[in-house]
């Protein structure tokens, strides 16, 4: 899958994972307050077996096809936060 990648101006260390530039006017309201102006750093292939910094390639995935965007960040809470219930279990993923 192809996703785009997000850096937070405002919280250091928190990117978020889009599957489309039209994701960012869906985010949740309290994603804009808390993060603030979201940068572009990059655009990548993102397979299921891809190792990532803070996240597993298979959960960021499935938040991604389910909702279209997942937050990542060193701090456990924040992920939690942002991502609420979102957070899914791979093996639930409906492909």
């Amino acid at each position: 899958m192809h996703c785009l990648i997000y850096k937070s101006r405002k919280k250091q260390h928190v990117f978020v994972y889009c599957a489309s530039a039209e994701v960012l006017t869906l985010l949740p309201a309290v994603i804009h307050e808390r993060l603030g102006i979201l940068d572009r750093v990059m655009a990548l292939s993102l397979p299921p077996q891809r190792r990532l910094a803070q996240a597993a390639a298979p959960t960021v995935l499935a938040n991604l096809r389910r909702v279209g965007y997942y937050v990542q960040s060193s701090d456990a809470v924040d992920v939690l936060e942002f991502n609420g219930r979102l957070l899914l279990d791979p093996a639930e993923d409906v492909a």
